[in-house]
């Protein structure tokens, strides 16, 4: 999550969705797999509901995910 957000984006997963610590885990987990087989891959991937709904959590702490996942990360933009 960001740096001075209000909840994290595991704790606002837990909250909006009604999984588990262990289950939001795992989710976030699988959500870093995907976005690597995704930025390495060459080949159009799609994701399960679940990484889904990671990745639109994700998307809603922009600088973590334009900034610090893509443009540090990755090297560049990864478009839902």
């Amino acid at each position: 999550g960001e740096v001075g957000a209000p909840k994290s984006i595991a704790a606002r997963l837990r909250e909006e969705n009604g999984w588990q610590e262990e289950f939001c885990q795992k989710a976030i987990d699988e959500y870093k797999r995907f976005i690597f087989l995704m930025a390495t891959s060459g080949t159009v991937v799609t994701p399960s509901v679940t990484i889904d709904a990671v990745w639109h959590m994700h998307l809603q702490y922009t600088k973590s995910y334009w900034v610090d996942l893509c443009a540090d990360i990755i090297g560049g933009p990864l478009h839902h």
